[in-house]
């Protein structure tokens, strides 16, 4: 429910704040008044295009908030509020500012959310009922979706069977499609992986293998260098009589025998440790010189290693790894490419298997539809009635296709009427009275919002082309809503007016050549001048102020009625 409305520098509008009732709020003012105004604010509020002429001349920016209480919100708003954390709150703030540059800020509770976050909420909050509203209603691409929300409690299930049977459908014969088309490319991507894999396999790298022969070519280049240095080395080392180790055997004996000084042990160390890493390094020096062979096809062997193992690397990898990494990924492709074939069998069975299902799921859904669509043309009919449309003839029409799948299933549907006696029926737009459209347009409203148990419903240009009995008829037929749903209503009509459970008046003033829209909530006195402009137009005469009271009265009297059922 719309518990209040602040307007700043919107349009006309300076300054206007407005609280409502849970009722029927109606609001009224000569045409030009800039009624329609306060619809645009509410539609900029809610998400719509926040256009820089909407602001006030002379002023830098526009701005609007409405505080929704929402205790008794229905499920779609329930999970709405929930997904942006504030399913502990009871009020929600909505505002939005706007300014000459461009920029444009809304909030719920004082934090800054997307227009599309706002659009979400504000959409199971309020409805505006209006010209572009009317047009959603006669469109036939929205009937189907309409009576789709009159049963959704009978057909949730079956609802969404159907699209998510279709979703998968979708998932697998897309892939279907794509294998289909791989198996022309699939025997030459094969042949060339396979080359390559076998290229890969035969040279058995191993990691770090590319390194070891770097480091061996150089030993291997220098061979001879290498021994003579070693050999050298070895009988400096242990050659001789005066070898460098027989030296340091000497010199270690001598220092021994004095070790037990405390000055001298630290000479004793140093050169016994010296000695016997010497020795260690001179038997691991002759135990190479042993074993060492020199071989020229090594060389050659190493050589050809390398140019090897380069060659994979220019055509794979920078790496070894990186060769056996891609190695792995074209095993995987290969195993993938072969079991395509497969793959294709099994899902041509989940596809025919999905088909059954969702076929059986949509014909249920249709039948259901059926039933739905039955107790929808009597609620219609019986709206329609209470607007002095008795004679109405109200039908969904239905078309199948059971050749393609659909997310809403084989169903199309028309909303069908005939407004007179022995005549045909024939498509919603093609209603030639502007008075009886207004009225089926209403009573269709009245049905869906009940369904979707939407709190707030905002009427602008209902009662267009009504007068009479016939606007009487709407009249109480809003009252009546009013008792299920908060309505907020824009009339010219003063039989809806004087049902009004709150009655505001807009008017447009001009002060100091400056143009200002102002609204202000009528007393009873005011009321009945106001009807009294509206039945007489500015000649007020003491007839029409008496049929004004008399109107208020009867108003009264059928509110009375409605809230003793």
């Amino acid at each position: 429910m719309l518990l209040s409305l602040s307007i700043k520098n919107f349009a006309l509008i300076e300054s206007i704040d407005v609280d409502f009732t849970d009722g029927l709020n109606i609001f009224t003012g000569e045409t030009g008044a800039g009624k329609s105004i306060i619809i645009d604010a509410v539609n900029v509020l809610l998400g719509g295009r926040a256009d820089k002429d909407y602001i006030r001349t002379g002023t830098d920016s526009a701005y609007i908030e409405g505080s929704f209480d929402i205790q008794m919100a229905n499920e779609e708003l329930y999970s709405a509020i929930t997904e942006i954390g504030l399913m502990d709150s009871d009020v929600l703030i909505i505002s939005r500012e706007f300014n000459q540059n461009g920029k444009s800020v809304s909030r719920i509770n004082g934090k800054q959310y997307p227009l599309n976050v706002i659009k979400n909420i504000s959409s199971n909050l309020l409805e505006i009922v209006g010209q572009n509203e009317n047009q959603s209603l006669l469109n036939v691409n929205n009937h189907l979706k309409l009576l789709d929300s009159f049963g959704k409690n009978q057909i949730k299930q079956l609802v969404k069977n159907v699209q998510e049977l279709c979703s998968r459908f979708e998932e697998k014969n897309d892939r279907f499609t794509e294998l289909h088309n791989q198996e022309r490319e699939k025997a030459r991507t094969i042949d060339l992986l396979e080359y390559q894999l076998k290229d890969i396999r035969s040279a058995n790298l191993r990691i770090g293998e590319d390194e070891e022969l770097e480091e061996r070519i150089k030993i291997v280049k220098n061979s001879k260098k290498i021994f003579e240095t070693l050999k050298d080395s070895y009988e400096r080392l242990y050659g001789g009589t005066a070898s460098v180790i027989d030296n340091l055997g000497i010199i270690m004996n001598g220092l021994e025998k004095i070790k037990d000084f405390k000055e001298f042990v630290e000479f004793y160390n140093t050169v016994s440790n010296s000695y016997y890493n010497l020795e260690d390094t001179a038997r691991e020096i002759r135990s190479y010189l042993d074993t060492f062979e020199y071989n020229p096809d090594e060389l050659t062997w190493i050589e050809e290693r390398i140019n090897q193992i380069n060659e994979l690397k220019r055509k794979y990898g920078v790496t070894i790894e990186d060769i056996l990494k891609f190695k792995d990924k074209i095993e995987n492709e290969l195993l993938s490419l072969k079991s395509n074939t497969e793959e294709l069998s099994r899902l041509g069975d989940e596809i025919r298997e999905i088909q059954k299902q969702y076929l059986d799921n949509a014909l249920k859904l249709s039948e259901m539809r059926k039933k739905i669509a039955k107790e929808l043309e009597i609620r219609i009919k019986d709206e329609l009635k209470e607007l002095n449309m008795g004679n109405c003839v109200f039908k969904v029409e239905f078309n199948s296709n059971m050749n393609t799948i659909s997310p809403t299933g084989i169903d199309r549907v028309e909303f069908l009427i005939s407004t007179n006696p022995g005549e045909p029926l024939k498509p919603l737009s093609k209603v030639a009275s502007g008075g009886e459209m207004s009225r089926i347009l209403l009573a269709l409203k009245v049905v869906f919002a009940d369904a979707d148990r939407i709190g707030t419903l905002i009427f602008d240009e209902i009662d267009s082309g009504i007068s009479g009995h016939a606007g009487q008829a709407v009249a109480t037929k809003l009252m009546a809503l009013s008792k299920r749903h908060q309505i907020i209503c824009i009339t010219h009509l003063p039989q809806i007016a004087s049902m009004a459970d709150e009655h505001f008046k807009i008017e447009k003033m001009v002060i100091k050549n400056s143009t200002f829209t102002k609204l202000r909530k009528l007393n009873l006195n005011e009321r009945i001048t106001e009807l009294s402009r509206m039945i007489s137009g500015s000649n007020i005469t003491e007839t029409s102020i008496k049929n004004s009271q008399e109107m208020l009265k009867i108003a009264q009297s059928l509110k009375d009625s409605v809230m003793s059922k």
